[in-house]
């Protein structure tokens, strides 16, 4: 090592722990406000600061395209401070990569996007990696100016990309270069079983949304036959006047509001529930609360009071979520097909039917 390594080392390293904070911030309040605009979500963005040990490791390799040359210069080190945004899709990366490029100072010269290579057991590196620069817009302000002109490495990968390198890293090999030939096709093999994922993956997202769109789309134009599922029950529910009607006359019950939207996770558990009650279709459903609209919420009522949820006068509830509608059209259902059963089934405990007959006599008697 360099007699003045260790000093060139430390004088180079001073102000990158709290520059690596306050740029993590920056790309996280960055990425923030682009996942309102784009289709994008970031699993993590982190830093890390190159050990004197790791730099000097690099230090003393020569440089791929000037191998002669000996031991590279402290100042052509690019990555002391190292950033990765990780994110789920592999589209989303590129949507991450134009945001640096118009964020920063970007160093073309020294930056690469492996993707460019076609190697099949190089899935894990297949990334942008940019070396870059706060811009004057950012130096200008009192909480930057003292990182001007340092310059830092931000890596941008999907998570399955992370994964398959922190997975060889763990192996013990740097690159697949480094490994036994022996492995080489059974990592060839992984490497296109992974990037075979992290396109299925990025396809599947997006016949998703397609499928989320057709149902929004179909259930306000008065399409009601699809299948019940998260995403119809989802349209129906942001359309559903009767819905929004008992939800309403539900909350006034528990002197609660109606969140906003729905929950998706809720309408997910509500679909499972109402097909067990042999609701096939978001006509089944419309039907039945045609039907049942004045009944539900004399209903819900008496089985709130018996089991002991209406709050008291002046004390406000949580507020519920929308589309609560759909889990007392279930228990209503489930208390009306009581007497013809003989067993509670999976979507109520068997300890409840005393219950759901009571607030269903009570509710008729009305």
């Amino acid at each position: 090592m360099r007699d003045n390594f260790h000093d060139d080392y430390l004088q180079a390293v001073a102000l990158l722990p709290e520059f690596g904070t306050s740029l993590k911030s920056l790309l996280e309040r960055l990425l923030a406000a682009e996942a309102e605009k784009e289709q994008l979500r970031v699993h993590e963005v982190c830093y890390r600061v190159k050990t004197e040990a790791s730099a000097a490791r690099k230090a003393a390799r020569p440089r791929h395209e000037a191998p002669e040359a000996g031991p590279r210069p402290f100042g052509s080190l690019t990555d002391l401070l190292g950033i990765r945004v990780i994110t789920y899709f592999r589209d989303e990366v590129d949507v991450v990569a134009k945001i640096i490029e118009r964020e920063f100072i970007i160093d073309q010269e020294n930056s690469v996007d492996t993707r460019a290579l076609l190697d099949p057991d190089r899935f894990g590196y297949l990334s942008p990696h940019y070396v870059a620069e706060l811009s004057p817009g950012y130096t200008a302000m009192p909480e930057f100016q003292k990182y001007d002109g340092i310059r830092f490495e931000i890596q941008i990968r999907s998570i399955l990309q992370h994964a398959w390198a922190e997975i060889e890293r763990d192996l013990g090999y740097r690159s697949t270069d480094a490994m036994p030939r022996a492995f080489h096709r059974r990592f060839s093999r992984l490497a296109g079983l992974l990037e075979l994922a992290d396109h299925e993956f990025a396809d599947t997202r997006s016949v998703i949304g397609d499928h989320k769109a057709t149902a929004k789309e179909t259930i306000e134009q008065g399409r009601l036959g699809r299948e019940i599922d998260q995403d119809s029950l989802s349209a129906f529910v942001r359309s559903s006047p009767q819905i929004a009607s008992i939800d309403t006359s539900i909350s006034r019950i528990l002197n609660a509001t109606v969140r906003r939207f729905p929950d998706e996770q809720f309408l997910g558990r509500m679909a499972a529930q109402l097909r067990e009650q042999k609701f096939n279709s978001i006509q089944d459903l419309s039907n039945y609360l045609d039907e049942y609209q004045d009944l539900l919420p004399k209903f819900v009522k008496h089985w709130l009071e018996l089991v002991d949820q209406v709050p008291s006068i002046g004390r406000a509830s949580v507020p519920v979520p929308a589309g609560i509608t759909l889990w007392y059209i279930g228990k209503l259902k489930y208390s009306q097909a009581l007497p013809a059963m003989t067993t509670a089934g999976a979507a109520y405990p068997h300890s409840e039917e005393d219950r759901l007959r009571k607030a269903l006599l009570g509710a008729v008697a009305e």
